[in-house]
């Protein structure tokens, strides 16, 4: 864990510390819900897990029916595959050391997020008050529990 931990100020004012993790060994993120309720289209992507967010507003790949399609949320055509990803239901969820954040779906769809030195490349929130976010420092996390 760093020194510098990352801070998030509540709306109230509250100040919630996290931590900052660099992973030796691939983690298996816990979503007690699997249900993929919804998607969510703009400048990133949101798959509503149960009662989870899945955020992502880097280029990721989806894996779907043995076609690998390259999407960017920035380009709205690049994404139109996803939509036949709902309705389904997660399987696992890894984040690995890289800190790729990798999701299968029980269609045998998988969808993988790498790590962008540019951008926040993912983050999950929920339930509750967990949150991870992929850094831009490589191969770096901040958790949110």
């Amino acid at each position: 864990m760093d020194d510098a931990a990352p801070l998030i100020i509540e709306s109230d004012g509250t100040r919630r510390k996290g931590s900052t993790r660099h992973l030796t060994d691939e983690w298996l993120l816990e979503f007690p819900d699997k249900t993929l309720r919804y998607l969510r289209f703009d400048h990133s992507i949101r798959l509503q897990i149960g009662a989870s967010l899945v955020g992502i507003e880097s280029p990721f790949e989806l894996l779907r029916n043995g076609a690998t399609h390259r999407c960017d949320p920035d380009d709205p055509q690049s994404v139109v595959p996803l939509l036949k990803l709902w309705p389904d239901n997660l399987v696992t969820a890894t984040v690995e050391p890289n800190a790729t954040l990798t999701m299968s779906f029980t269609s045998g769809a998988s969808i993988s997020v790498a790590a962008d030195p540019n951008r926040e490349a993912w983050e999950v929130r929920g339930p509750g008050t967990f949150l991870v976010v992929c850094n831009m420092d490589p191969g770096s996390i901040s958790v949110w529990e």
